[in-house]
């Protein structure tokens, strides 16, 4: 999606279609539209959607009606979800960790994994929790619930969106404003400058690096490190522009999902600037109420003790939720013993009003730049093919050799990339420009389409590869 022009004339005649029809035709058009676009991807898991989508509307009615019940209901519910995902997501994994399992001729290291199971899992399951704790009402409409599931510019790899806030807009007529369509196409232009600019550029200097780390020289290694960190955001936050801007052409919710992550001044600021949807879908759903349970069995006393084992599960889950490589899980690991180290020293440090200006703007600086290099060291994880390619990568890194180069050329690969993304990033943080945009004058706006559409035109690569985050 959104990478070919096909797309976006489908875009465009959906939405005819959907802005001439009224009340549940529009939901109507909508179900319709995301299962072909789902079907186009990959018929044979269309199945599995509509299954999923029809036991998580049965147990929502059933969690409402049946209140003695309703906890082994939620139970049900998450051991389908978790199941179905396992079963697609993670056999592999076990059949290649413990040999070949073959149970009635079913050979399970050849598993496709469904479009975007990861992403309408944690919709069910968040739609579930919410209906259980009274936060919504369980929907009576079988169609509603299958648009939220399935909604063709989120199904794929996100924002996580709440059934809390997207259920109740299917419940009215959705016509398409001007104000609307201005804020929807920033954030697709936007979206089509990270993609297509920035990510696409770096995609066959990052693959190359990868496929064939033990040639490479440290000053290269340290380029590929750089360029991967850089060519994972921009993608992904690329990805979510455009999902958010197709979202508000059909006037429907989508969450940002990145709020200038590479500015954060400790690992804790990055996972809330980060992927937002899924840290505050974790948070939320398990962070939380793992915490007060396990408070409640330990006591008040042990309380910190209790967070520190929380947050690394958290992270530790994540990883894991991101594939079932086992570089997936180490990196998870790696991310949440960065958290429990955040965490103690939070304890420790002096609050920021306790030191001078100069003082803060100087531990702000060197808050981002060491929380940068430890996050940018683990993307590794997420790049190598296997555990022996991440050690073998930093041993390359570290060889006898600097990791800077002599060549002018190296520092305007490594140069660009990030002037171009900070640049981005500072216009977003100063000016809100997703959300402002039309506000400012007339000169701004034009002068600022002007560079971003040059952007696209010169710097635009044809490689136009897949979004990384379909994978998980």
């Amino acid at each position: 999606m959104f990478i070919v022009p096909q797309f976006w004339l489908f875009v465009l005649v959906l939405l005819l279609i959907y802005n001439v029809t009224r009340g549940l035709l529009q939901n109507l058009v909508l179900v319709v539209g995301s299962y072909l676009v789902y079907a186009y991807f990959d018929l044979r898991f269309l199945g599995v959607l509509i299954v999923a989508t029809t036991v998580f509307y049965v147990l929502g009615l059933g969690i409402e009606a049946h209140r003695p019940f309703r906890r082994e209901l939620l139970i049900l519910g998450v051991l389908f979800a978790v199941g179905v995902l396992s079963y697609f997501k993670y056999m592999n994994f076990f059949a290649a960790t413990f040999g070949q399992v073959d149970v009635k001729n079913i050979d399970f290291t050849h598993i496709i994994l469904p479009l975007g199971i990861s992403f309408y899992s944690f919709r069910l399951m968040s739609y579930l929790f919410d209906v259980y704790h009274t936060r919504i009402a369980a929907t009576r409409s079988w169609l509603d619930l299958a648009l939220y599931v399935s909604f063709f510019p989120q199904i794929s790899a996100g924002p996580i969106e709440r059934a809390t806030s997207f259920l109740p807009r299917l419940q009215t007529t959705r016509r398409l404003d001007s104000e609307a369509f201005g804020t929807a196409f920033i954030y697709i232009l936007l979206g089509i400058v990270y993609k297509f600019a920035i990510a696409d550029n770096l995609v066959i200097t990052t693959n190359a690096a990868f496929a064939n780390v033990v040639n490479l020289s440290a000053p290269d290694a340290f380029l590929a490190m750089i360029h991967f960190s850089i060519r994972l955001y921009a993608d992904f936050a690329g990805y979510s522009a455009m999902a958010i801007g197709v979202s508000k052409l059909f006037m429907l919710p989508a969450r940002d999902n990145f709020r200038q992550p590479y500015f954060s001044q400790s690992i804790v600021d990055f996972w809330t600037r980060w992927h937002i949807s899924l840290s505050a879908w974790f948070r939320d759903y398990l962070f939380f109420p793992l915490s007060r349970s396990l408070v409640r069995v330990f006591g008040k006393p042990f309380s910190f003790g209790v967070e520190l084992v929380t947050v690394f599960a958290t992270m530790l889950l994540i990883g894991l939720w991101h594939g079932s490589n086992v570089t997936f899980l180490v990196w998870g690991a790696l991310q949440g013993l960065y958290m429990l180290v955040a965490r103690l020293v939070g304890r420790v440090a002096p609050r920021p009003g306790e030191v001078g200006r100069v003082e803060r703007w100087g531990n702000a600086l060197l808050g981002i730049l060491v929380t940068q290099a430890a996050v940018t060291a683990a993307w590794v994880f997420f790049g190598a093919r296997s555990l022996g390619d991440v050690v073998l990568f930093f041993q390359r890194l570290t060889s006898a050799s600097p990791i800077y180069s002599d060549d002018l050329l190296w520092y305007t690969r490594l140069v660009v990339p990030i002037i171009f993304v900070v640049g981005i990033d500072l216009l977003q943080a100063k000016f809100k420009l997703t959300a402002n945009f039309w506000r400012y004058p007339l000169i701004f706006r034009v002068l600022l389409l002007a560079i971003m559409a040059l952007a696209i035109l010169i710097l635009g690569d044809s490689t136009h590869a897949p979004f990384i985050y379909n994978g998980f």
